[in-house]
């Protein structure tokens, strides 16, 4: 069974995924579309803030086994990220293919390396003595693309200006320390929008694993924060999912915002769902806006247990479909 969503955001000043700066200009990433530009919060930075909440919603939950083919195994994560130190650290590396997702420690306890299972990884040894070299590698069952705005980006520049002596140095004399300093930073305020997909058959934890997906997905994690300033809520006020044994989602990025600021469905997937590519009984409609929900309601008819103005009652009955 195959799980897929578009989640949009609310509207709110951004300035979290940057590319390499222009002087002293921090600038945003962006993509063209049809000659116009559109801000984005890159797949990988979105990767990060997911892998990093596994541990959290574990904990939160209070989960302390899985059942994996009718044994029980102790649930954990390998990979945790120091925020010191920014560094990762490793419960085991010795990575081979899926044998590795379930590890003894030292006490002799099996483990079950949920981010492991769910978000792959891949690790290379080069060669040794005419050998050639290896990869051991997991594919990622989630999938997720670009957080990407509903607004055209105009990019808009905000200046600012470091404090005198902010800046530590060896030379006191040195104009970083003893003046301000002026920079700049691109800022765009909009609406994100991002579409995810899973397999339940990819990963071996089953359905306990699909169940703390989708609340990362519905409380999501702060991704590509700026140096951890910059504030921008990624959590969703619209969601819509999708799950079917189809192989291809039909709703991604199926948001757009009219010229008045509301909200409503793309041509292509108010058509997939009107005339039926899309079955309505697979699809699930949350929305804290007005516009979506009425057009789910009484333009697409869904049916009225698939569709709520609260994004965790969806999310809930996903999970319990």
């Amino acid at each position: 069974m195959y799980i897929y969503g578009n989640m949009v955001t609310n509207c709110q000043p951004s300035s979290n995924n940057m590319k390499e700066n222009d002087g002293n200009l921090n600038l945003m990433q962006s993509i063209c579309k049809g000659g116009t530009l559109y801000s984005l919060v890159s797949s990988d930075a979105i990767r990060f803030a997911i892998r990093n909440k596994f541990l959290e919603v574990i904990q939160k939950n209070d989960i302390k086994t899985v059942d994996i083919d009718g044994k029980k195994y102790k649930i954990d994560v390998n990979k945790t990220y120091d925020m010191n130190s920014h560094s990762y650290s490793y419960k085991q590396n010795d990575f081979n293919d899926t044998i590795s997702l379930i590890v003894k420690d030292t006490t002799d306890t099996l483990n079950y390396f949920v981010d492991d299972d769910v978000m792959g990884y891949m690790t290379t040894k080069g060669s040794e003595k005419g050998e050639r070299g290896s990869c051991s590698k997991r594919t990622s069952s989630l999938k997720v693309n670009n957080f990407v705005s509903l607004t055209p980006f105009e990019r808009n520049i905000l200046g600012h200006f470091a404090t005198a002596g902010g800046t530590p140095g060896k030379n006191k004399s040195a104009d970083s320390n003893e003046n301000c300093v002026p920079h700049s930073e691109e800022v765009h305020f909009t609406s994100y929008q991002m579409p995810f997909a899973l397999n339940e058959n990819d990963y071996i934890g089953g359905k306990m694993i699909t169940d703390i997906i989708l609340d990362i997905f519905c409380d999501f994690p702060a991704v590509g924060g700026k140096h951890s300033r910059f504030l921008y809520d990624f959590s969703p006020i619209v969601v819509v999912i999708r799950k079917t044994k189809d192989m291809s989602s039909k709703i991604q990025y199926c948001i757009l915002e009219k010229d008045d600021g509301s909200l409503c469905f793309n041509d292509t997937t108010y058509n997939k769902i009107k005339y039926g590519d899309i079955n309505k009984e697979e699809l699930f409609i949350g929305s804290n806006v007005n516009s979506i929900y009425d057009i789910a309601k009484n333009d697409l008819k869904l049916p009225k247990d698939n569709i709520s103005k609260s994004i965790r009652e969806i999310f809930n009955k996903v999970k319990n479909k």
